[in-house]
């Protein structure tokens, strides 16, 4: 339950892209005690736009 939002906005964020496909990776394990959740989709955060971001397409990364 703790992770469901980042994996909704993943698939709300993708679009209505009909020219390319679409896809959201969804990655949980245990490594050290600690539990690494990786969850991207198919969106490349290098192309957004500023106006794109305003408008609520966002990069969220955290790196311990």
């Amino acid at each position: 339950m703790l992770f469901i939002i980042f994996v909704e906005n993943a698939f709300k964020h993708l679009g209505n892209t009909k020219d390319k496909k679409n896809s959201v990776c969804v990655s949980i394990k245990e490594i050290n005690d600690k539990l690494i959740f990786i969850c991207k989709n198919s969106i490349d955060p290098i192309v957004l736009t500023k106006k794109e971001i305003e408008k609520g397409k966002m990069v969220l990364a955290y790196k311990m």
